[in-house]
C-alpha cells in the first residue's frame, strides 16, 4: 500500500489533536486545582529552596514540610472561616435591614441640616422624590443583593465541601510535584516548546514574580488591612467583625478600591444611625490604613521585583474574577504579566520579522 509522504504526519497531528482532547476532557475540571498549585509553588519557591539548602533534607521531604506549612496556613484556616461566614452573613443582612427602617432615615433627611439641603438639590435636580421610603428600598435592596451574593457563595463552598477538599488535596499534590520534580518537569516544557528558552526563561521568571507579587505582598497587605480595620470595627462595636474583616482581607488584594469598598458604607451607615463620631473616626483609622499600606508598605515590600501600574492591576484582577469568580484574584493579575511580556517579546524579537 502506497501512501503520500506527509500521510504519517498527517495522521501523528490526527492523534495528537485526538489525545489532546481527551485529556482536555479527563481534567478540564481540575485545571483550576492545577494553576492555583503553581501560582503557590511560584509564591513559595524561596522557601522551599532556603529549606532544602539549610536543612540538608531531601527534596521530597523539604517539599512536604512546605506543603504542610502551606496546609497549616492557608487551607484550614480557610475552612474555619468559610464556616464561621455563613451564620455571620445571614446575621449581618438580617440587622441592617432591620436598621434600615423608616424613622431613621426620616431623621438623617430632615434632622441634619446639610444632608437635608443635599438631598433636596438633588431631588429637584433629578427630579426624583428622595423620600425615606425610596432610600430604603434602594438601599435593601442593595443590602439584600449583596448579602445575597455572600451567602450563596459561602453556602455553595460549604455545600461543595468535597470538591473544595478534593481540589485542594490536588493543589497541595501539584505544589508538592513542582518542588520536587521542576527541573525536570521545566526542561521537558522547554523542549517541547517551539520558543527559545530565553524567551521561555522570561515568561517563567515574570510568572513567578507576579505569584510572589499577588499571594504574598498582596497577600500580607490584605491581612494588614483587614485585621486592623477589623479591629477598629470591633473597638467601635460594630457587629460580624469576622464577616467584614474576612472580606475586607480579600478586597485588600485590589489595589485602589481595597477597602474602601467596605469601610466607607459602614460609615455612611453609622453616620446615618446618629453615630457621627464612630462614623469619623473609623474613616479616618481604615483610610490611614489603606494609604500606608497601598503607597508605602506594599512598595517596600514588592521592591525591584515586578513594576504594573495599579489600574492595570486592579482591572486585570476584576476581569479575573467575573471570569474565574473568587480565583480570579490570582488568575487575573498572572494572565496580565503574561500578556505584557509577550507583547514584549513580539516587539523585541518578531515585530520586523514580519515585513
Amino acid at each position: 500500500m502506497i501512501f503520500n509522504k506527509d500521510f504519517p504526519a498527517t495522521i501523528f497531528a490526527f492523534l495528537f489533536i485526538l489525545i489532546l482532547y481527551l485529556m482536555w476532557q479527563m481534567f478540564h475540571d481540575l485545571v483550576g486545582a492545577f494553576f492555583m498549585g503553581m501560582i503557590i509553588a511560584g509564591s513559595c519557591y524561596r522557601i522551599f529552596t532556603w529549606t532544602y539548602a539549610t536543612t540538608g533534607l531531601k527534596k521530597e521531604w523539604a517539599s512536604a514540610l512546605i506543603c504542610l506549612l502551606v496546609i497549616i496556613v492557608l487551607f484550614l484556616p480557610l475552612i474555619y472561616i468559610g464556616i464561621q461566614l455563613s451564620g455571620e452573613a445571614v446575621g449581618a443582612y438580617n440587622l441592617i435591614n432591620q436598621s434600615l427602617n423608616h424613622e431613621s432615615i426620616n431623621d438623617f433627611l430632615h434632622n441634619h441640616a446639610s444632608f437635608s439641603f443635599l438631598s433636596k438639590k438633588i431631588s429637584a435636580f433629578l427630579g426624583v422624590e428622595l423620600g425615606p421610603e425610596v432610600i430604603k428600598e434602594k438601599l435593601g435592596s442593595l443590602v439584600s443583593l449583596i448579602s445575597q451574593k455572600i451567602v450563596s457563595f459561602i453556602n455553595a463552598w460549604i455545600g461543595n465541601f468535597v470538591g473544595f477538599i478534593i481540589h485542594s488535596l490536588i493543589t497541595i499534590f501539584t505544589v508538592h510535584v513542582l518542588f520536587t520534580y521542576g527541573d525536570e518537569l521545566k526542561k521537558f516544557i522547554f523542549k517541547l516548546s517551539p520558543l527559545p528558552d530565553d524567551q521561555e526563561q522570561l515568561l517563567l521568571d515574570r510568572f513567578n514574580q507576579m505569584n510572589y507579587v499577588t499571594l504574598v505582598c498582596n497577600g500580607v497587605g490584605g491581612l494588614i488591612q483587614g485585621i486592623l480595620a477589623g479591629i477598629m470595627f470591633w473597638i467601635l462595636g460594630i457587629p460580624s467583625v469576622l464577616l467584614w474583616s474576612t472580606i475586607m482581607v480579600i478586597l485588600g488584594f485590589i489595589p485602589l478600591l481595597g477597602i474602601s469598598v467596605i469601610y466607607i458604607p459602614v460609615c455612611i451607615y453609622l453616620f446615618i444611625q446618629g453615630a457621627v463620631i464612630k462614623s469619623i473616626v473609623l474613616f479616618i483609622w481604615c483610610t490611614l490604613v489603606a494609604l500606608i499600606v497601598e503607597n508605602w508598605f506594599k512598595p517596600q515590600f514588592i521592591g525591584k521585583r515586578i513594576k504594573l501600574n495599579s489600574f492595570f492591576v486592579m482591572i486585570c484582577i476584576i476581569g479575573g474574577m467575573s471570569a474565574f469568580d473568587m480565583a480570579g484574584i490570582f488568575y487575573g493579575p498572572v494572565i496580565g504579566i503574561l500578556f505584557l511580556t509577550l507583547v514584549e517579546l513580539y516587539h523585541q524579537f518578531y515585530l520586523d520579522k514580519g515585513k
